[in-house]
């Protein structure tokens, strides 16, 4: 008997809506089944915190009238300005007792800039070895529980239910895990590219390493305004720069170099942001878009449509599994 699973990924940020829905049938290659993308009113949503959650809810409603999935449960990420990441060197404790030990680090040692802070963690490297004081590297993710309330009551209030939430940056990286981009013992940058936020991701050896949500605004395709994409592309081959450095020298990564860029993204000038990082004399790497080989597409708008989908398509494999 055939062993079907199916999966919807939801994306929301400033200014739109967009959901993936992945089928897995046996052992076949995953399935980009169903996809949609809807415009969100303007300032329904300013800089992740949603402010008219009815707009925001009608236009998810919207968007499952067009999709029609065949499940209402949904996997989400927070807008990367709500989110804290710090990558962190913690004694090596099982996890129930180094949660006690981030706890103590929140409330006395780190400062965060909001209140009531929801947070998970994930142990990176090999295990220290037992019996010492090794420490472990750790990346702590951190949320306003507000945010995480406003993001699952406008999902409720669109006839759906949260079934997870985490950051694009780890939604990306499921992605090119599947896509077989994600290769063992190398580094790779992600830099998912958008209107007016672009999400920058250094990996190594397959684990998140820095993440960064860099504010750069790019032009409306329609204004035909070179020198503004010049501009925009030349920030954003700055702040890859600038991430470099930091996964070098604050991370002790110093004879590591960036092998691939990976590129995705809704802006529609993603091959000429490839060829203003190719003339970077700072990046000496490989610079391609992420790979859609391995999925089916149905139809050839999904085939177009791929690289704006990254992140809900990567939130989808999340309900995959393996």
């Amino acid at each position: 008997m055939w062993n079907k699973r199916f999966a919807l990924g939801l994306e929301i940020t400033d200014f739109a809506a967009k959901a993936a829905e992945i089928t897995v049938r046996s052992k076949s290659r995953a399935a980009i089944n169903r996809h949609a993308a809807e415009r969100l009113p303007d300032d329904s949503i300013r800089e992740g915190r949603i402010l008219q959650k009815e707009a925001v809810a009608e236009t998810l409603r919207s968007l499952m009238r067009r999709l029609q999935p065949r499940t209402r449960k949904v996997h989400i990420a927070l807008p990367g300005s709500s989110v804290m990441i710090r990558f962190l060197k913690l004694p090596d404790l099982p996890d129930k007792k180094l949660r006690k030990v981030i706890e103590f680090e929140l409330e006395h040692r780190i400062p965060l800039p909001f209140d009531s802070p929801q947070f998970d963690f994930v142990k990176l490297g090999s295990p220290a070895p037992a019996g010492g004081d090794a420490l472990r590297d750790v990346m702590l993710v951190a949320a306003p529980l507000e945010t995480i309330r406003e993001y699952a009551e406008v999902v409720a209030l669109a006839g759906l239910a949260v079934k997870s939430i985490e950051i694009r940056p780890l939604s990306l990286l499921r992605l090119i895990e599947r896509t077989g981009q994600a290769e063992p013992g190398k580094t790779v940058l992600l830099a998912d590219v958008g209107d007016r936020m672009s999400d920058l991701g250094m990996i190594h050896n397959g684990e998140l390493r820095v993440a960064r949500s860099i504010p750069i605004a790019f032009p409306d395709p329609e204004s035909g305004d070179s020198a503004a994409l010049r501009r925009a592309c030349g920030e954003l081959v700055q702040e890859i720069e600038r991430l470099l450095i930091f996964f070098r020298y604050n991370l002790r990564f110093r004879d590591r170099s960036i092998d691939r860029i990976l590129l995705s993204g809704e802006v529609p000038y993603l091959e000429r942001i490839m060829l203003e990082l190719a003339g970077s004399t700072n990046l000496n790497a490989e610079i391609s878009l992420v790979s859609g080989e391995a999925f089916r597409m149905r139809t050839i708008e999904a085939e177009q449509a791929f690289l704006s989908l990254a992140v809900p398509i990567g939130l989808a494999l999340r309900g995959i599994g393996p």
